[in-house]
């Protein structure tokens, strides 16, 4: 079994009956920052792991102001300014909490799976910038039908598992 020392933990949770659940289960400290925003500076590079599975939702910065974000603290990533790119951006800005030595798991939508070239067919640009600046273990994909009690969703789900970031980005 692996779990987490609850007295250590810190859970950022934006759903209030997701955080009274958290309260429930006592773990010390739960916050509500907004996960399409950079975290508090002091909480950079200082987690030994992140787990991230972020929720369907809309960013409330602009577009502009997603610009912002990533130039500050992203090398070239600017498909995450896309809508479609909120989850990425959101796992992006949580892995800035990871040490430099720390481990982490996203919990991506999609399977990995290749088109005729051998390219990644989808996720390939948030992909390949996680490879470029982190060093992935594996990437496996999910069978959804186990992590939900309703045998009609079907939804791909992968997780990618990360021991460290690159000291210098290839």
């Amino acid at each position: 079994m692996v779990r987490a020392n609850k007295r250590v933990t810190h859970a950022n949770e934006i759903s209030k009956l997701k955080r009274r659940s958290l309260n429930f289960l006592d773990f010390s400290k739960i916050t509500k920052y907004d996960p399409t925003s950079p975290y508090p500076k002091e909480m950079h590079k200082s987690f030994d792991l992140v787990v991230c599975n972020p929720s369907f939702m809309k960013s409330t910065n602009t577009k502009n102001e997603k610009l912002d974000i990533i130039e500050q603290h992203f090398d070239n990533a600017y498909f995450m300014a896309d809508d479609f790119q909120v989850r990425e951006l959101i796992m992006a800005l949580a892995l800035l909490n990871m040490k430099d030595d720390g481990k982490a798991v996203i919990v991506l939508n999609s399977h990995i799976s290749f088109d005729e070239q051998g390219m990644i067919k989808h996720k390939r640009t948030f992909l390949n910038w996680l490879y470029k600046h982190y060093h992935i273990c594996d990437i496996i994909n999910l069978d959804s039908t186990i992590l939900t009690k309703d045998k009609n969703k079907k939804q791909k789900k992968m997780l990618a598992l990360i021991n460290e970031r690159k000291t210098k980005p290839l």
